[in-house]
């Protein structure tokens, strides 16, 4: 199975967003993933573009849910998302989060052996680091976490814009709970213009040395790089 995982920046008040997606879409067939999990698709509009795009090259269902798309080949079974309780605070960098709401969306496929998968995007914060901004993360995550924890699917991928670093408090959490950072040893940046990487694969029930993964630069198409994971079923 392929997964991609890529934020891509296609907020509102971004430019030439209807050339990017074409773009975007382009290089995404290219790496021929079985699964697309995007962030930062605000609008309808642009999630209806990339979808028609996408049915062109052959695949089969499609999810979108605030500013989340899951794109598959694969039939989803169930899904669902969830607005995260925990937003930050107003008065701060938080504010863009506490206006608009974070959520995450999760759905499960029937391949050989089923598998659930969460594509989430979490309290941004300008990408600030400070202990406040980095308690709400970890709320968020113990949200999904818990979300986990009522559903019986052993094979577990938690994806997406987490914008903590690699082991702060709400990053080790995650690993506590039994999963692998897929990227952990790439050194190799997913956030350029700050030098950090904060977007993850995050796996579970796969053996670790099924994974194989790399990063995809995306420059000039967004601010992010995407991240493409590939293990054997």
């Amino acid at each position: 199975m392929r997964v991609i995982s890529f934020n891509s920046n296609l907020a509102p008040w971004t430019r030439n967003r209807s050339k990017r997606i074409k773009l975007i879409v382009k290089k995404i067939n290219l790496l021929n993933p079985d699964i697309i999990c995007l962030q930062e698709i605000f609008t309808k509009n642009n999630a209806g573009k990339i979808i028609s795009l996408l049915k062109k090259s052959g695949y089969l269902d499609f999810y979108y849910t605030k500013n989340l798309l899951a794109v598959s080949r694969y039939k989803i079974l169930d899904r669902g998302y969830k607005i995260f309780k925990e937003q930050g605070k107003l008065l701060s960098y938080s504010i863009l989060d506490v206006l608009y709401k974070k959520a995450f969306q999760y759905f499960s496929l029937k391949t050989d052996r089923k598998i659930l998968i969460i594509n989430a995007h979490l309290l941004s914060a300008a990408g600030k680091q400070n202990y406040h901004y980095k308690k709400s993360r970890e709320k968020q995550i113990l949200e999904i976490l818990s979300n986990i924890k009522k559903n019986s699917i052993k094979r577990v991928i938690i994806l997406g814009d987490f914008n903590f670093v690699q082991n702060s408090e709400p990053y080790k959490l995650i690993m506590e709970n039994g999963f692998v950072d897929a990227s952990r040893n790439i050194k190799e940046v997913t956030f350029p213009r700050k030098k950090i990487k904060i977007d993850y694969i995050f796996v579970k029930g796969i053996r670790e040395d099924n994974l194989r993964i790399k990063i995809i630069k995306m420059n000039p198409l967004s601010d992010h790089n995407a991240l493409y994971l590939y293990f054997s079923e």
